[in-house]
């Protein structure tokens, strides 16, 4: 699954750059090529969040949607880096670290159904007794 596309692309850093980078000599951009970016770029995402989140995600959260984006543009670069393409992908991967880490988290929708736990005991919930201690 690919967290993006390149219409998301084209919006976020423009059809010219898009062209610039992949352009296989007829002045379009190469579709395979962005295709092949935003498919390696959900593949690291994924090697990421899949120590936390079960993947596949039911919801993409936006910022899921800029990383994929920011780390695909990294990978059109390839030998002709500008820093600010650089650092995008560096915090990119440094937010998927922290994601792991847990010093950060994914917006995700949670189901309060399934997370809520009874905390009320009674007498007869109880392992040990009086009665069943004096056997040990």
């Amino acid at each position: 699954m690919k967290y993006c596309d390149s219409a998301a692309m084209i919006a976020r850093f423009g059809e010219d750059e898009l062209i610039r980078l992949t352009d296989p000599g007829d002045g379009a951009m190469d579709a395979a090529a962005i295709d092949a970016a935003l498919t390696d770029a959900s593949d690291e995402i994924d090697s990421y969040l899949a120590v936390r989140y079960t993947l596949p995600l039911s919801v993409i959260p936006e910022i899921v949607v800029r990383l994929c984006a920011d780390i695909a543009r990294y990978r059109l670069y390839d030998g002709r880096m500008l820093d600010e393409v650089e650092k995008r992908y560096d915090d990119s991967v440094k937010l998927l670290k922290d994601i792991v880490r847990g010093s950060a988290v994914l917006p995700l929708p949670t189901t309060t159904a399934s997370t809520e736990v009874s905390t009320t005991r009674s007498r007869e919930d109880r392992l040990f007794t009086r009665d069943t201690l004096e056997d040990f």
